[in-house]
């Protein structure tokens, strides 16, 4: 995998090796509840296990998206139950990026509402995130670069639910690049769409 190296400001000193850095940002239990029959607002309730996600940062930026993470399992006693880890140091550094290769917050997110045609009339800006994007395991990506995450709620519903968007914060001809890079992962779910098409029509 290739780099595109961020640079923002001088605080930022890239590194000649990319490093990772895991962070908890996560935490789930399982709990298994019982209560008598004839009692139910007795409740016992009994932790079986704990989850701790872990989202991980590259040359001190977050990254964002599916990979890049990690999850621990671990029962009640600490024993470890199970492991989900997914990282994969970039290769060689293609170019370092300024503020003049950059998108601004109002660039990346009129750019969605236009391409994904979002009245925001009916959704609000619940999140953003920016960052180095790292698609799951199964993806193609071979280039890593920084995208904004924008995640939409509905203004008049009861439902917390959201759906999210993602595109390149990358500008100019470096953009190039990256998108056609990330063409590579359309045409991949596209196809394994058109695969699994005659399944679905029996």
């Amino acid at each position: 995998m290739q780099l595109f190296r961020v640079s923002l400001n001088n605080d930022l000193s890239p590194r000649t090796t990319a490093h990772y850095t895991f962070l908890p940002y996560k935490r789930k239990y399982g709990i298994n509840t019982t209560a008598p029959i004839h009692e139910p607002e007795n409740i016992t309730e009994t932790v079986y296990e704990v989850a701790v996600g872990f989202a991980s940062e590259l040359d001190g930026w977050p990254v964002i998206g599916p990979g890049g993470k990690a999850y621990i399992h671990l029962l009640p006693d600490g024993s470890l139950a199970a492991t989900k880890i997914y990282r994969k140091l970039p290769g060689n550094t293609v170019a370092t990026l300024t503020e003049n290769d950059i998108k601004s917050p109002q660039e990346a997110l009129d750019e969605i509402i236009k391409n994904e045609n979002i009245d925001m009339n009916k959704y609000r800006v619940s999140r953003q995130e920016f960052g180095y994007l790292y698609l799951g395991k199964n993806s193609i990506q071979n280039i890593i670069a920084p995208h904004y995450a924008f995640f939409f709620a509905p203004t008049n519903s009861r439902f917390d639910t959201q759906i999210y968007h993602i595109v390149s914060a990358v500008k100019g001809d470096a953009a190039k690049l990256v998108d056609q890079d990330y063409a590579l992962e359309l045409e991949r779910k596209s196809n394994k769409l058109k695969d699994i098409a005659p399944a679905q029509e029996k």
